[in-house]
């Protein structure tokens, strides 16, 4: 798959935000994996546009 860098490039900002706000570490075995459940389903969303392992953090 190519990484289409503009369309990463523009992801940057939601990513960060996403990150600012959603501790996805959190200290609750419950809410940490609540997080990552999260984290994993946006992450999806992204398969077969842009490759996401490119992002720091994933």
């Amino acid at each position: 798959m190519r990484t289409c860098w503009s369309t990463l490039i523009g992801l940057t900002a939601p990513i960060n935000r996403f990150f600012e706000q959603v501790m996805v570490m959190a200290d609750d075995p419950a809410q940490r994996r609540a997080n990552l459940g999260l984290l994993q389903s946006i992450a999806a969303l992204a398969d077969g546009i842009v490759d996401l392992s490119k992002v720091q953090g994933f």
